[in-house]
């Protein structure tokens, strides 16, 4: 069911966005990976395109960019997926989609009551890297347990160790095959 209030958008959704995302970091770091994150807003606090964070992810030269964002304008979107680059079953990034699947297990694993989609788009962020790239994308923020569990700083970390647990086992090395 839903309510009548907005759903999550502006400055708390970039809120929620940047303490996952900052969250992720630092377990990564953690773990000895060198991660960084692009700033959401500009000085003047407009969102920075997503063609110009691509830019940044290719001028750096990273392995993998995660984006992480609230859908708050579409009903119909999965209150939680995780998005790589795709136009059909044929046109794929394979490494994007294998990224997107070891996070999207992670977080349909890491008991956070909510299914987990994963599918293929082709947004800017998707497109326009070198490196493989995934979304991790939270919708119906229009319900008001959507947004509560989104804005809960306990349930933001929770979502960070998934990602970051998912980021790990795609670059693990793979398991020797036994004769």
């Amino acid at each position: 069911s839903t309510d009548d209030q907005a759903p999550l958008s502006g400055h708390g959704a970039t809120q929620v966005t940047s303490a996952i995302a900052a969250a992720a970091r630092d377990l990564l770091s953690a773990r000895g990976a060198i991660a960084s994150l692009t700033p959401a807003t500009d000085a003047d606090g407009a969102d920075v395109a997503e063609a110009e964070r691509a830019r940044v992810a290719n001028d750096a030269d990273c392995d993998l960019v995660v984006s992480v964002q609230v859908d708050s304008g579409d009903a119909a979107a999965p209150a939680l997926a995780v998005y790589y680059y795709g136009r059909s079953e044929k046109a794929f990034s394979a490494a994007g989609r294998s990224a997107a699947e070891a996070i999207g297990g992670s977080l349909a694993g890491a008991g956070l009551g909510t299914a987990c989609t994963v599918d293929a788009r082709t947004w800017d962020i998707l497109r326009a890297t070198r490196m493989p790239s995934v979304r991790v994308c939270f919708g119906q923020t229009y319900q008001a347990e959507h947004r509560d569990r989104l804005t809960d700083p306990e349930f933001q970390r929770a979502i960070a160790a998934a990602i970051t647990d998912g980021l790990v086992g795609f670059f693990a090395p793979p398991e020797p095959l036994e004769p």
